[in-house]
């Protein structure tokens, strides 16, 4: 704090060494007077959870005093924005809350925050979907390709449902959607055989745990076969949904984003939850990846085509 205020006391007109000393001990007093709230916008335990508290934790160590803030929802996220204008945030968010504004602006579960290049941070994760079978993977293929079957997925986040409907609709249009409340229930019908798909929308772990290969993904070509995967270009070429998931984002509201941005970058860089994220097939994008953060916001609003009208 010492350097940034310094530069500010001396371009506002040069005080004397006393007056810049209360100065400086006012503005630091004042900045740790106001904390910043860190903000998680759904229920504990999850990655968002994870990514949230990793955040709180760099803020912390970079000297930043925080406040943790809860709620089970982007909506709570949504109303305490309005609620509390002024007030500094950061809060991990995924943009598919936009993305769902955009498709159905009044569904339950869609929401709308201000997104600029100043408010986004950091893209923490880009990832596509993938599907994952039981069965042996030529089977599935040929199965996923042209048969009558059912592909399982969460019902959260909402936007899951149309993506998934999105994706069969430019693959095979005999695939039915069955949403199911949380990854154990998916997991335990893909055991018991009730759906012959499950989608997986960001890290498909726990799906190879029980036993499933995950065999086609929305990637490219070139990364489906590192992965020994078909990808939706085998398809279609230039199909509207190639490269579809998750994109999550590190949002700030009412801070120096400039002061901001390094912490958050150094969080995706090192924390192991993000790094198992990207072992797991996800893509580092925007500022770390050495992008601006008018090439990031672009990275941005380019996902956020695949939902416009």
């Amino acid at each position: 704090f010492f350097v940034f205020f310094f530069g500010v006391v001396v371009r506002g007109g040069g005080f004397a060494c006393f007056g810049l000393f209360f100065s400086l001990f006012a503005l630091t007093a004042h900045a740790q007077s106001e904390p910043i709230n860190v903000i998680v916008s759904l229920p504990p335990g999850g990655l968002t959870d994870k990514i949230n508290l990793a955040m709180k934790a760099g803020l912390e160590q970079a000297g930043y005093k925080t406040n943790l803030v809860r709620f089970d929802n982007c909506k709570g996220l949504e109303k305490w924005g309005r609620d509390n204008p002024g007030k500094p945030a950061v809060f991990e968010y995924l943009l598919g809350n936009t993305a769902l504004s955009l498709i159905d602006p009044q569904n339950p579960a869609a929401c709308d925050i201000p997104l600029s290049k100043e408010s986004v941070l950091a893209i923490n994760y880009q990832s596509q979907i993938q599907a994952c079978s039981l069965r042996p993977v030529r089977e599935a293929i040929d199965l996923w390709r042209t048969g009558k079957a059912k592909l399982g997925i969460t019902a959260s986040p909402a936007i899951n449902g149309p993506m998934a409907e999105k994706i069969v609709a430019d693959v095979n249009k005999n695939i039915q959607v069955i949403r199911y409340n949380g990854n154990p229930a998916l997991i335990q019908a893909m055991i018991s055989r009730e759906v012959d798909f499950v989608g997986q929308f960001s890290n498909a772990s726990s799906v190879i745990a029980a036993g499933g290969t995950c065999f086609f993904t929305t990637a490219g070509i070139g990364k489906a076969a590192k992965n020994s995967q078909i990808s939706l270009d085998d398809f279609r070429k230039n199909s509207p949904v190639a490269g579809i998931g998750y994109m999550s984002v590190t949002m700030a509201l009412n801070v120096d984003s400039s002061t901001l941005r390094p912490v958050v970058v150094d969080v995706i860089d090192k924390h192991p939850d993000l790094r198992g994220v990207f072992n797991s097939g996800a893509d580092i994008r925007g500022v770390a990846a050495g992008q601006s953060s008018d090439q990031q916001f672009k990275t941005v609003e380019s996902y956020l085509s695949f939902f416009r009208k």
